[in-house]
């Protein structure tokens, strides 16, 4: 009885000392942490101010600042694959979504109001993959491929529905003249990819 006495006395003087602080390690991780991560956001914000970044899980987007003489500017897949030359429309409207799915590597130019309201917005989609996993291209519901060799494919995907105006549709008069306003570029901007 006197064991378990004593050893309920130790693991109360242990349990004060904790409660106390006096084992500062215990606390300094969540404080690192907090700090480390708020630094990283504020760090993260000043990035996207400075350069329009769009991030996913897979790969940074970052759209040169560079203009060509042509008044558009070059944009460059994130794995370097090819580039594209966007009409200054898209830094104005438009911005870049880069995701990746079943081994192919997205880069879904949208319109950039409707993508941040409620996540549509979508213009077209440049999709590259391994010419191993080549996609069927004519099972898509509206794609055509753009670029084939023994190494990569390249393939546009359109989207099959109305992209803009509000969830409700309340913005349609509102977005359209600018959702139009980037969609007569794509012929443009696929013309202009060049493979790496």
């Amino acid at each position: 009885m006197k064991k378990i006495v004593t050893l309920l006395i130790i693991s109360i003087i242990i349990m004060s000392f904790a409660g106390c602080s006096l084992f500062p390690t215990f606390n300094k991780p969540t404080e690192t942490t907090e700090s480390t991560s708020k630094e990283t956001s504020e760090e993260t914000t000043a990035q996207q101010d400075n350069q329009k970044v769009t991030t996913t899980d897979e790969f940074p987007t970052i759209d040169d600042d560079d203009d060509d003489d042509d008044g558009t500017e070059t944009y460059t897949e994130p794995n370097g694959r090819w580039s594209v030359k966007l009409p200054e429309v898209w830094d104005e409207l438009g911005d870049m979504v880069v995701s990746k799915s079943s081994g192919i590597d997205y880069v879904n130019f949208v319109y950039e109001k409707a993508y941040d309201d409620y996540g549509a917005g979508r213009v077209f989609a440049i999709c590259t993959t391994d010419a191993d996993n080549k996609v069927d291209v004519s099972q898509l519901p509206h794609g055509e491929e753009i670029y084939l060799d023994k190494n990569i494919q390249i393939y546009v995907e359109y989207p099959t529905d109305v992209q803009f105006g509000g969830i409700d549709g309340s913005k349609m008069e509102e977005q359209k003249p600018e959702y139009d306003a980037l969609k007569s570029t794509i012929e443009d901007i696929i013309d202009s990819l060049e493979v790496n």
